[in-house]
C-alpha cells in the first residue's frame, strides 16, 4: 500500500509539471510583417517592382503585440540562383539599404543574372532568435 501511495504521489507531481512547464516557456512572439520599402502586399501581388542586379533594396516592417523588455530586430537578405545556389547573404539593421551585387567580387552572383531572394525579419529576445516575418522578391539581370 505504501509503495502504491508513493507511485501515486510521483504521478501527481509528474502530471502537475506537465501543466506548469508551458507557463515557463518563452513568451509568445509579436505579430509582424515586412515588405519592400514603399510597397504593400497588395501592390507587390498586383505589379511587382522590378529590381535589378546592382540596385539597393530597403524594407518597411511592422510589429504588434507584446515584446520582450530587451529585444532587437535585424533583417537577413538571402538570394539564390538555380545554377549556383546561394549568391547573396547579408544581415543588417531594419533601416539598412541592401546593395544587391556580388559581395566578394568573386563571381558568386553568376553573370549578374536573375536571382530569387528572401528577406527575413529576425527578432532576438530572451537568448532566442526567431524569424517573425518573410518577404519574397526577384532580382533580374542587368
Amino acid at each position: 500500500m505504501r509503495k502504491r501511495l508513493q507511485l501515486v504521489g510521483v504521478l501527481v507531481v509528474a502530471l502537475s509539471m506537465l501543466v506548469i512547464v508551458p507557463a515557463w516557456g518563452a513568451p509568445p512572439l509579436p505579430d509582424a510583417g515586412i515588405n519592400l520599402a514603399g510597397s504593400t502586399e497588395a501592390t507587390v501581388a498586383a505589379a511587382p517592382a522590378t529590381i535589378h542586379y546592382g540596385d539597393s533594396v530597403s524594407f518597411d516592417h511592422w510589429m504588434d503585440g507584446k515584446t520582450a523588455k530587451n529585444y532587437y530586430l535585424t533583417i537577413r537578405v538571402h538570394c539564390t540562383q538555380p545554377e549556383v545556389g546561394t549568391v547573396y547573404d547579408w544581415y543588417g539593421q531594419p533601416d539598412f539599404a541592401f546593395p544587391l551585387h556580388d559581395q566578394l567580387a568573386n563571381g558568386d552572383w553568376w553573370d549578374g543574372g536573375d536571382a530569387t531572394c528572401t528577406a527575413h525579419l529576425r527578432y532576438f529576445a530572451n537568448n532566442r532568435l526567431s524569424i517573425i516575418a518573410v518577404a519574397l522578391f526577384d532580382v533580374t539581370a542587368v
